[in-house]
């Protein structure tokens, strides 16, 4: 036996040998010829006087997705082991992993292979367990995952970039690596060629690793990583990207369910609601009975007919694309993970109807009338003009954007895309339009907009040569003095904006004056690049108070800009990460909000909070928070996993009060007779569409609830209700505490705030059957506020 000594190991001493094979690679023309140079190069590598041997994981750190730490030296000899060292908020590093599934799929441990995802973080937020956990769980990570917080051996090995993967030999002998995504072919010749050369030298072990996957320990949730949230025109319709759902749930304000579509396993299907199948969807917005969905990682653009009860696909072949540029028609044209989705509008392609316009406008005053940002067709101008041939006030109007916004709206023709992939955002035509500083585009073309499609965060006063760093948030703001659109650029930490007049590209919030530098962040208010943001994801414009609100995802906060004084500041949240519901703003706490929407007129504020599993609605007049109950009771179209389970309480919110009562006395036999007294706040009501109820439970003494009615609705709280509860004669414990939950769901009497609050009784029992009489009496009193 021929005992190899190490030699210092890092991927600059590797890469003198590999570099020749990647130009050999380059040349080979044929399957055969790859492997046969991959094999050679295995030969050299692996004939080395000394092993380049991988330091081991440092002891301490913490695993997800197994019994324990794994170590090479100890559980991993005789395995090929794949490290992917990842980042999560990283597009790219998003990007391997289904490439990571499929190669676990070909190769699994009991074959010799493992692959290893080492967590490097770039932002603090992603150094904390519970935040990898989250990620591990929307990505679908089912291999060993271990929280190298300090990227001890990120350094060690001098990797420089996200991803990386390393591939290692069963001895613990670095052999080979690949930077970046696309390099799956690579990466599979490879992997397969070592697996087949160490069998040959009898060198694989093929006993499985303890694993112990952290999705199966956890309970289901109505909804699971909600990525974006919207609202119809009316505001009576709330649709959610239910993500980790892999769904798209249509929701009344109540939070009744209407519509689930798609779900509950990803997949990629047109056609109706039940059978039809998304990846993990995040941006959506409503044009009429229409949905529109970024389905982000099956790299689409889809459609959802509310009318018909039919999915289609508007954009995207599928795959991931690489084009940068775009230009053919929406279901011919390669994208790469669409993160967001906005509606907006684009100057007719022959621009024939704005010099119409604009030839009229010459003859009526004042300009502030007739102004229509481009975007107003003949018909609309025609009525603005019949207005004024009536001689109309329009200082009578309430609003007095009135005539220019209903103009606006009238010719919503393109949806805009946060092309997270390509670092770019891109535009899909719905007529007929033109792009600033862009040529006619015809109905369905699907084409960039802005960025060069390098990772910046570059402005510039031309919309290609401007460079965004993983955009993720859309706001369009198309009234001026803004016309433009507001963009959460996640990877550079800023708010930045694109002019809708010229495509010029500028700065709002965050960041620095660097463009190379995407490491400035952080959690201050102030003002421009002052401000230092954490991985924003989301923007939503409120033209009512002319207020920017952005998710800062990674500070856990609501942040509001002021876009004239480039003031931002902390709105709601206390930068922990948690889920506490108010009262107010300032005691609310979040996990890394990935979606908002301003509705009602201005008022409400929704945020999908994603790490929390919920929608949280804002009210911007009382400063309040509360939580959008989600019902799935009497979905006919949904894609349900059957369920024995009784109706049972949802997950209480941490928040929820829990009341501790005296202990009473009873007999074995004896009925308890519950009177449950609750009030609701002035000015309320209870939601009919959304039945509150009542539920029992016993902390583990499920023998007191044999025979029991344990739930019951809640249709009227002007009296007490009447519950009652049969102590059983067989007694197993002396003292079992019963336990009695409230939830009732309610809205404000003008219906602009519906929210759902929870209450939970412990009342512990004495069994010692001293107690006198068939009945024994308790009072639950609770006030809602």
């Amino acid at each position: 036996v021929v005992v190899k000594m190490a030699a210092e190991c890092s991927l600059t001493a590797l890469m003198t040998v590999q570099t020749q094979l990647d130009y050999a690679l380059l040349d080979a023309e044929s399957v055969q010829e790859k492997e046969n140079l991959i094999y050679q190069y295995l030969k050299k590598v692996d004939g080395r006087q000394q092993d380049l041997k991988v330091p081991e994981f440092d002891e301490g750190l913490e695993w997800l997705n197994t019994k324990g730490p794994l170590s090479l030296a100890k559980d991993l000899p005789g395995k090929v082991v794949v490290l992917d060292f990842f980042t999560y908020c990283c597009i790219n590093c998003m990007h391997v992993l289904p490439d990571l599934h499929e190669l676990e799929q070909l190769h699994s441990d009991k074959d010799g292979l493992v692959v290893i995802g080492v967590h490097s973080a770039k932002f603090p937020n992603e150094k904390v367990l519970s935040n990898i956990k989250s990620a591990v769980l929307r990505y679908n990570i089912t291999h060993p995952v271990v929280n190298d917080a300090d990227a001890k051996l990120w350094h060690e090995l001098e990797v420089s970039c996200w991803p990386t993967l390393v591939v290692v030999g069963p001895r613990g002998n670095l052999l080979f690596s690949v930077v970046g995504e696309g390099h799956k072919e690579k990466l599979f010749l490879f992997v397969a060629a070592a697996l087949k050369y160490y069998k040959e030298k009898g060198e694989l072990k093929y006993g499985a690793i303890g694993m112990k996957l952290y999705r199966d320990s956890l309970p289901p949730s109505m909804l699971s990583f909600p990525g974006k949230v919207t609202a119809d025109g009316t505001g009576q319709r709330l649709v959610i990207a239910d993500t980790g759902h892999h769904r798209i749930l249509v929701v009344a304000k109540s939070g009744q369910v209407l519509h689930a579509i798609g779900g509950p396993d990803s997949g990629r299907k047109d056609g109706g609601f039940s059978e039809a199948r998304f990846n993990s969807p995040q941006g959506v917005v409503m044009k009429d009975d229409s949905i529109y969905v970024a389905d982000t990682e099956n790299h689409l653009i889809r459609k959802i007919d509310l009318l018909e009860g039919k999915v289609s696909t508007v954009a995207g072949i599928g795959i991931q694309g690489t084009d940068k540029e775009g230009g053919a028609m929406g279901p011919q044209q390669p994208i790469s993970s669409p993160w967001d989705l906005a509606l907006g509008s684009a100057v007719l392609g022959s621009n024939l109807e704005g010099n119409i316009i604009q030839h009229f406008a010459l003859f009526f005053s004042p300009p502030s009338i007739i102004y229509t940002n481009g975007t107003c067709s003949i018909n609309k101008f025609m009525q603005i003009l019949f207005i004024w041939s009536k001689k109309l006030n329009p200082e009578s109007y309430e609003d007095q954007n009135q005539l220019s916004m209903s103009c606006d709206d009238d010719k919503k023709n393109v949806l805009w895309i946060a092309m997270a992939g390509t670092h770019q955002i891109w535009a899909l035509f719905l007529e007929d339009g033109k792009l600033p500083k862009g040529s006619d585009s015809r109905k369905g073309t699907c084409i960039r907009f802005a960025g060069s499609g390098n990772e910046e965060n570059r402005n510039n006063a031309y919309p290609h040569k401007a460079g965004f760093a993983q955009p993720s948030g859309l706001a369009p703001a198309p009234e001026e003095p803004w016309n433009c659109m507001f963009i959460a650029d996640s990877e550079s930490s800023t708010v930045r904006s694109v002019s809708l007049k010229d495509g010029a590209v500028k700065h709002l919030v965050g960041g620095e004056r660097d463009p190379l530098n995407l490491f400035a962040f952080g959690d201050v208010d102030g003002a421009g690049i002052n401000a230092k943001l954490q991985h924003p994801l989301a923007v939503a414009w409120n033209p009512q108070k002319g207020a920017l609100y952005a998710a800062d995802s990674y500070n856990h906060k609501i942040k509001v800009v002021d876009p004239k004084s480039k003031q931002c500041a902390t709105l709601a949240g206390t930068g922990e990460a948690s889920n506490d519901v108010g009262p107010g703003f300032s005691q609310s706490t979040f996990n890394e909000p990935g979606g908002l929407h301003v509705g009602e007129s201005g008022r409400i504020l929704y945020v999908a909070d994603t790490n929390n599993h919920q929608i949280k609605i804002l009210d911007l007049d009382t400063l309040t928070v509360s939580v959008l109950p989600v019902l799935a009771e009497e979905v006919v179209d949904a894609f349900v996993k059957p369920s024995t389970a009784v109706k049972k309480m949802p997950k209480l919110p941490k928040s929820t009060p829990k009341i501790e009562m005296s202990p009473l006395s009873v007999s074995s036999g004896q009925n308890v007779q519950i009177q449950l007294s609750l009030k609701l706040p002035a000015g309320t009501k209870l939601t009919k569409e959304a039945p509150s109820f009542w539920a029992l439970s016993a902390e583990g003494d499920e023998w007191l609830l044999q025979g029991q009615h344990e739930t019951g609705d809640i249709m009227d709280l002007s009296h007490p209700l009447a519950i009652t509860a049969a102590i059983p004669t067989s007694i197993r414990t002396p003292s079992p505490t019963l336990c009695v939950s409230a939830c009732v769901y309610y809205c404000s009497s003008g219906g602009s705030a519906c929210m759902m609050k929870a209450v939970l009784f412990k009342q512990p029992l004495q069994i010692d059957n001293k107690a006198e009489g068939d009945l024994a009496k308790v009072v639950l009193s609770y006030n809602f506020t």
